[in-house]
């Protein structure tokens, strides 16, 4: 009896380690840390399903009720919606039943056990084996945690509902399979069991194959983007150097004019000219941006040509003195919404073209503010913006930019109506 409650401990240590510990590893803790109930609810989860354990093999009515007793307690210790947690933990739990099963029916097609026996018999055989499955899944996610941990917030943030699905129709194969035991089981239900869960594997192994392709056409995508942002970065770059260039080459001859109004004693005429740089130096000043980033000028004052060229009125307050982030990313991002938002102003009508950007920190929390006018209503596709432009389905900009703030811990809302299209990114909150 005692090595049967240790295996019961291990095996439920183990299954709440994995479906629990690996959420929690992907999601993270909740800000603020965590609460004592939240310590107290896992505690009370663990004695529940430690009970449960030792005295049912398995109970599918069970399964369910562990699922929301797990989500609760993931929402409670994680920064995720309770539905991610709940689908999670449906999931996880059915595969586990799922994959322990044929040890349930091999024991019971071996000892002429019915199904009401089996539940509450004490068999090492399924304790070992019920211990060895969670102990394969935390091996596999232990030395594959960083593939497997981007792969997995993908699918629940993207295909959440896909991952609900599953779980359903696990729990439903589950009951399926259980029924046909009600009076003893045979070994054609164990091969069935066999044959219907490894079905199951290759679904989820083919649905994960199409998921990661889309994942990588995604990628490549935000690639080409970024390329182009690189691009447009570099071309900016050389024409500040061409027009140093031209500065250094034309200042020669501006010393030379100099010397020679003082050699000639024509200070006057040295003065006037001094006058007329100084001037058109001013000029030049009032017009170009500053913000004390170069690439970001650059980007900005680029931007103030592009949306002359187009009839767009460019309303821009800056207030920043440096990046709040790597300054290629907030290139990047900075680059991508200011394109988008000059393109949609330009399909307007006169009067109506124009772009109004916002710079600035407050309690050092930087906030980037766009708000462009539109023709026609952004349409989307399964949570993505459309792009308008000709030839092209997905706004893999905007992708590019939530990619971006999501990696460097930001925030972006997205906000249109009434002909205006508002994007707030804000950094360090």
């Amino acid at each position: 009896m005692m090595v049967h409650v240790i295996l019961s401990v291990i095996e439920v240590s183990l299954h709440m380690l994995v479906g629990m510990g690996f959420f929690i590893g992907v999601y993270g803790r909740k800000k603020g840390g965590v609460k004592v109930y939240a310590y107290l609810m896992a505690g009370l989860c663990f004695i529940m399903e430690l009970y449960n354990n030792y005295y049912s093999q398995i109970s599918l009515t069970a399964v369910v009720f562990f699922a929301v007793v797990e989500g609760i307690c993931l929402w409670t210790w994680s920064d995720c919606k309770w539905k991610t947690s709940f689908s999670w933990c449906l999931f996880y739990n059915n595969f586990c039943v799922l994959c322990i099963l044929p040890a349930l029916i091999l024991v019971g097609v071996d000892s002429d056990y019915s199904l009401a026996q089996l539940i509450r018999v004490e068999n090492m055989l399924i304790r070992l084996y019920g211990c060895v499955i969670p102990l394969t899944f935390f091996l596999i996610s232990r030395y594959n945690f960083r593939k497997i941990k981007g792969f997995l917030k993908i699918i629940l943030s993207r295909y959440l509902y896909l991952v609900l699905a599953i779980g359903i129709f696990e729990w439903i194969m589950g009951i399926g399979l259980w029924n046909l035991g009600i009076n003893g089981f045979s070994t054609h239900v164990f091969w069935l069991a066999i044959l219907l869960i490894l079905c199951l594997i290759f679904l989820i192994l083919f649905l994960s194959i199409i998921l990661l392709y889309k994942i990588a056409e995604t990628k490549l995508h935000i690639m080409y983007i970024n390329e182009k942002s690189i691009k447009q970065n570099f071309r900016l770059i050389m024409q500040e150097q061409d027009k140093i260039r031209k500065i250094n080459h034309d200042r020669k001859y501006e010393f030379q004019y100099l010397l020679e109004c003082m050699e000639k004693e024509e200070y006057q005429k040295g003065k006037d000219y001094i006058i007329e740089k100084y001037a058109q130096f001013k000029k030049e000043q009032m017009v170009r941006i500053w913000t004390g980033c170069n690439g970001i000028d650059n980007l900005l004052n680029n931007a103030g040509s592009q949306a002359k060229k187009k009839c767009v009125e460019l309303k821009l307050e800056t207030e920043i003195m440096e990046s709040p982030i790597k300054e290629y990313d907030f290139f990047a991002v900075l680059g991508n919404l200011l394109d988008n938002a000059i393109d949609a102003a330009a399909k307007c009508d006169e009067g109506r073209r124009s772009v109004e950007l916002k710079l600035y920190r407050a309690n050092n929390i930087t906030v980037l503010s766009l708000k462009n006018s539109y023709s026609s209503e952004p349409k989307k596709k399964k949570g993505k913006f459309l792009s308008a432009k000709e030839g092209r389905e997905h706004g893999w900009g905007i992708e590019n930019v939530k990619g971006i703030v999501e990696r460097n811990q930001g925030r972006m809302d997205i906000s249109y109506g009434d002909g205006i299209f508002t994007v707030q990114v804000t950094f360090g909150m």
